[in-house]
């Protein structure tokens, strides 16, 4: 069975697909025609897959899922390996929850308004402006604190296994440490900085974080 993933790898919403894949040991490709960096990506046709020129974009034995929460569910539904849903409504409910606050209120807050327009702003020699970096860094530092609240007493959302949730938080991270600004976002909280440090250690971490 095929499996393709369009999308550069360097997306975070593309590496959660990718660490999930990764988690239950999912052979697949990875990328978009005619570019390799995400400022090309609006160049690329394959972006005309998805109805808003958006990724990711799953491909499988020619079938096509677009948004990450779907692409998620229909790989840990579809494939062999650990299930990484749980079975209980419940459970499944607070997976779906901790998933949605990351799409919703962490992501665009720490990698759209923070982490790419400082990025951005070095490749291009136009920094964003003091305040909008301030604005983006209290949005994330809000969001972070429910997260690490989350994951005081537990290796993961939902226990000992990793969920859908778990894998869209880790790339986020990882891209915060690369700042200094998120790195300190980061180290000041206890439980988001000890779970990198055992996040790092593991095999999907290790091959799919992004070169």
């Amino acid at each position: 069975m095929s499996l393709h993933l369009y999308g550069l790898p360097q997306s975070s919403m593309v590496w959660s697909v990718r660490l999930l894949l990764a988690e239950k040991g999912v052979p697949h490709t990875v990328g978009l025609t005619g570019c390799t960096e995400l400022f090309e990506m609006s160049k690329s046709p394959d972006l005309d897959l998805h109805p808003l020129r958006k990724i990711p974009i799953l491909e499988h034995d020619g079938k096509r899922l677009f948004e990450v929460t779907a692409i998620m569910r229909y790989i840990d539904r579809v494939f062999d390996g650990p299930r990484l849903l749980p079975d209980t409504p419940y459970e499944e409910g607070l997976a779906d929850q901790w998933l949605s606050v990351i799409m919703a209120y962490v992501d665009p807050a720490a990698i759209r308004a923070l982490v790419l327009p400082i990025v951005i702003g070095k490749m291009t020699g136009t920094p964003p402006e003091e305040t909008a970096v301030t604005a983006a860094t209290e949005r994330t530092a809000k969001g972070l604190d429910v997260i690490d609240a989350a994951l005081q007493d537990r290796n993961f959302f939902l226990g000992d296994t990793p969920c859908p949730a778990d894998f869209a938080l880790w790339p986020i991270l990882h891209y915060l440490q690369m700042l200094p600004v998120g790195a300190r976002l980061v180290k000041q909280r206890p439980a988001l900085s000890s779970l990198m440090e055992r996040v790092r250690a593991r095999p999907g971490f290790i091959e799919t974080v992004p070169t």
